[in-house]
């Protein structure tokens, strides 16, 4: 357990989990974002 705790807290990882964290922040908006804007072509 204890990952939720450092989703949002200043601990900081390292190495890979550092960036997977990042790139799931990443993908997480652009797929948002990606979602909102064909709903609103559509």
């Amino acid at each position: 357990g204890g990952g939720q705790e450092t989703f949002f807290g200043s601990n900081k990882a390292t190495g890979i989990e550092a960036v997977l964290a990042n790139l799931t922040k990443i993908f997480a908006i652009v797929f948002v974002v990606d979602s909102l804007f064909l709903v609103l072509l559509g």
